[in-house]
């Protein structure tokens, strides 16, 4: 009885490695449109979200300019996931929303940009304070303070819809991956 009580701690133990490690995809279901929400970009642009996105595929991650402990690391990320899809993938977009609009202009957007080495298919945005919740709820994510932001990363695809998202923090292999295969 002990040694079938341990095959089946190490199974489990298995697959949960294996689930941990899977940080590229895990599928929102079903997916969900981009809400026709108006964002401002870095450079003071205002557009509705689903003309920035749509026609090409995204990652985005949700973050605030002030921050000193998980946006940076999603910054790193995103810098991390650009230089790996390299030129030759121009078509996807990295996107950076923050959750703080009542301080994060264009001025912070383009600053969280320089300061993460983004270049031209990473653009950050905000929306109005009042459309945050619903924008999170798009994500399937719900309003929260903003020291409890999420880590993951959420795919959409050209035509809008969020698919998926990852495991918190993802590897930017498997993000890179992820947007290379995205319709």
């Amino acid at each position: 009885m002990r040694l079938a009580s341990i095959r089946l701690l190490l199974s489990s133990a298995a697959v949960w490695v294996a689930m941990a490690a899977d940080h590229g995809f895990g599928p929102l279901l079903p997916p969900r449109d981009l809400p026709p929400l108006e964002v401002t970009n870095q450079d003071g642009v205002s557009m509705p979200l689903t003309s920035l996105i749509r026609g090409r595929p995204a990652a985005v991650q949700f973050m605030f300019t002030s921050c000193r402990t998980a946006c940076p690391l999603l910054g790193n990320l995103f810098h991390s996931v650009e230089k790996r899809l390299g030129p030759g993938n121009s078509g996807a977009m990295l996107l950076s929303i923050s959750i703080d609009p009542e301080h994060d202009g264009p001025a912070d957007l383009k600053g969280w940009l320089a300061k993460h080495q983004a270049g031209p298919r990473w653009q950050a945005v905000t929306v109005q304070p009042a459309q945050t919740k619903a924008l999170l709820a798009a994500f399937g994510l719900e309003e929260v303070p903003r020291v409890a932001h999420t880590t993951q990363v959420f795919y959409v695809s050209s035509k809008g819809l969020i698919l998926g998202r990852t495991t918190p923090l993802p590897e930017a292999a498997a993000v890179a991956a992820e947007l290379r295969r995205a319709p």
